[in-house]
């Protein structure tokens, strides 16, 4: 059997690849795991999240962003909620939430179109100029006639 010394060089190059690639990945493992350990359990998820806007001014310093206070929820008793409020069914609360949720969500378009109209403006699209109107300013007189023919010949050659 005949192994050149090439080859040998290839194989204990891989080798040594794979024992570094498996080691790093337990390294990314041990990590990851450390991170999860030191995250508190008693984070509060009902924050609301920044939008895109509030991120941008807060990276770019246009704007210093306040974390905002969590109300603290108001206990009633549970008698007096069930008498203040008439019975409504599931699906009326769902229907007043989905056009509660429809109305902001239109009142955040209509608010980013106008934002976003102005840098558009520039961009616009120009109206096509009529191009009957050029072609008879073409042949107006014999000159420009003579300009055209010459052109036409040029652009549709019997001979390429």
């Amino acid at each position: 059997m005949d192994i050149d010394f090439g080859t040998v060089i290839y194989i204990v190059l891989g080798i040594i690849y794979f024992i570094f690639q498996s080691n790093s990945k337990n390294k990314k493992k041990r990590q990851q795991q450390e991170r999860y350990e030191e995250k508190e359990p008693t984070q509060n998820t009902t924050q609301r999240r920044p939008t895109f806007e509030e991120l941008l001014e807060e990276f770019t310093g246009q704007k210093n962003v306040k974390p905002e206070p969590v109300p603290q929820p108001v206990i009633e008793s549970p008698k007096a909620q069930y008498e203040d409020k008439p019975h409504r069914s599931t699906y009326e609360i769902a229907k007043e939430k989905t056009a509660q949720r429809k109305k902001e969500a239109e009142a955040e378009a209509a608010r980013i179109r106008s934002k976003f109209d102005d840098h558009l403006e520039p961009y616009e699209i120009e109206e096509q100029v009529d191009s009957e109107n050029d072609y008879a300013d073409m042949f107006a007189d014999l000159d420009s006639a003579k300009k055209a023919f010459v052109a036409s010949e040029i652009f549709n050659r019997k001979f390429n």
